[in-house]
């Protein structure tokens, strides 16, 4: 069984669906190295895991095309200012308030030393600073032009800023706080446990989700055969 990120992060979302099993349990063939910090990587494997706990500004869609998330429009204002509007009535998993505060709060520290070391900072590294013009509305500056920045913020996964100042990112990364539609319940070795956020503005369709590292194809199929595990990805046409 073959899945995209964009697919699996779409699967355990509210779509229209009336049934569902209460748990998913995934088959992946690694976990995010960064654990729960979601600045410590932009592609595979962290993105099989992130989308369920954390949200972006924008996404691209299983289509291929941007589109809104915690962002509900964006537009250019001149050649190197761009505008987001911001989804309102969106709170944190443990109970903060999403808003341009948090959204500023994600780009000060990655505009920071330690930040811009980051996979996500080094991504982002043509940011020039941000305005806040109100608790919804916030202004990225970029250093020259920056045509595809909507696409670019696509990595910038917004954290609950108190969790992240309390603990600080090596235990953030233990106890993470998003926006997405699971919190974590449990992260022990090879195997995550998420359970609903009965926040989530995107009610998921589940009750948790089980996502365990095989980093062997062939685990991987025959988890799926012998019924361990609903879901396996990143495996091939072979791999059957």
């Amino acid at each position: 069984l073959l899945a995209s990120a964009a697919l699996l992060a779409h699967a355990i979302v509210a779509s229209g669906a009336t049934t569902a099993p209460r748990v998913a349990r995934v088959a992946v063939y690694a976990l995010p190295p960064g654990l729960g910090n979601p600045y410590t990587g932009t592609g595979l494997p962290s993105v099989l895991t992130w989308p369920a706990l954390f949200e972006t500004l924008t996404v691209m869609g299983a289509d291929g095309r941007l589109q809104p998330l915690l962002a509900t429009s964006w537009a250019r204002r001149d050649a190197t200012t761009w505008r987001f509007q911001l989804r309102q009535g969106v709170t944190f998993a443990n109970g903060e308030a999403f808003d341009a505060g948090a959204g500023a709060h994600a780009l000060d520290y990655l505009a920071s030393v330690e930040g811009k070391a980051t996979p996500v900072g080094r991504d982002l590294a043509v940011l020039a600073g941000h305005r806040v013009l109100d608790p919804h509305t916030i202004e990225l500056l970029t250093r020259e032009p920056a045509p595809l920045l909507p696409e670019l913020v696509s990595s910038l996964r917004i954290v609950a800023p108190e969790q992240w100042r309390r603990l600080g990112p090596a235990g953030f990364a233990a106890a993470p706080v998003g926006t997405g539609p699971f919190v974590l319940e449990r992260w022990q070795g090879a195997q995550v446990r998420l359970a609903r956020n009965p926040r989530a503005w995107r009610p998921p369709r589940l009750d948790g989700v089980e996502i365990v590292e095989l980093p062997d194809a062939a685990s991987r199929v025959q988890g799926v055969q012998a019924g361990r595990v609903d879901v396996a990805v990143q495996l091939g046409p072979d791999d059957e």
